[in-house]
């Protein structure tokens, strides 16, 4: 798990102030993300919540298994695990090459067999603030003892989280997959959040020595922008809306030498 220190150029707290020396905009504490409040919807379409839980050490981030209707017998995985503070495109692209890489071990571990994997393909979706983002839709087969099975595996990258839904189905429901699995992959990224507490909410005000009031509130409007984006809360979680389930992770010191399980 790769963590880093985050700065931000503004200051909440120093909106209305006149003092150009930089200053913490608040305490920091001893870890970049402390805990984690994983927040996901209970409901996505027809797909319903089943249950949401801790996926293993903490490591492994969550496992909220759903289940839909339309894709009777199909198992649906939406996984939302640590990935740590990276430009939104780096996070993308390594929680990618991770995923490849964890395909790869499964199989040796003779999880499954003959697996095949296409190119990923782009599987852009807008955000719950209407900001275009970006993902990977992958598409997989393998066998397992009751035989051929198609899965597909949506991947984006945000709030310090790697957030992937995996469906796997028999191949009569290959079709189906690509179709229900796309409408549910755009509305849980979109809506699903990751928010944390630790370092990851100090931010830093960095202004030239003799700031106007406007640079003052751009700075802070800035940082609180970035915060938000990266789902740092300075003290207390949002209460959590209707419709939706809560899984707290707790970070201990030594979580940072674990890594995620193959899945």
């Amino acid at each position: 798990m790769r963590w880093g220190v985050l700065v931000l150029l503004a200051a909440v707290g120093l909106l209305g102030c006149t003092t150009p020396a930089p200053r913490p905009a608040s305490k920091p504490t001893s870890a970049f993300i402390e805990e984690t409040a994983i927040d996901v919807p209970e409901r996505s379409g027809d797909a319903v919540l089943v249950n949401a839980s801790r996926a293993g050490i903490v490591a492994a981030g969550i496992d909220a298994v759903y289940r839909s209707d339309r894709l009777t017998g199909a198992s649906i995985d939406l996984f939302v695990y640590p990935a740590g503070r990276m430009q939104p495109e780096e996070g993308l692209l390594q929680g990618q090459r991770e995923f490849r890489e964890s395909l790869d071990e499964a199989q040796n571990q003779n999880l499954f067999h003959d697996l095949q994997v296409d190119e990923p393909e782009p599987f852009p979706f807008a955000g719950a603030d209407g900001v275009p983002r970006s993902a990977y839709k992958n598409r997989l087969r393998f066998s397992k003892p009751q035989g051929l099975l198609e899965s597909r595996a949506w991947l984006t990258y945000k709030q310090n989280y790697w957030f992937k839904l995996r469906m796997t189905a028999t191949p009569e429901l290959a079709s189906d997959l690509d179709a229900i699995g796309d409408e549910i992959a755009r509305d849980v990224f979109s809506r699903a959040e990751a928010l944390s507490k630790g370092n990851c909410a100090s931010i830093t005000l960095t202004l030239p020595p003799q700031p106007t009031f406007e640079q003052l509130t751009e700075a802070a409007m800035a940082g609180m922008k970035q915060r938000r984006a990266a789902g740092c809360v300075e003290k207390d979680y949002p209460e959590l809306p209707p419709g939706y389930r809560r899984t707290v992770l707790l970070f201990e010191p030594d979580s940072w030498s674990e890594s995620s399980p193959a899945r």
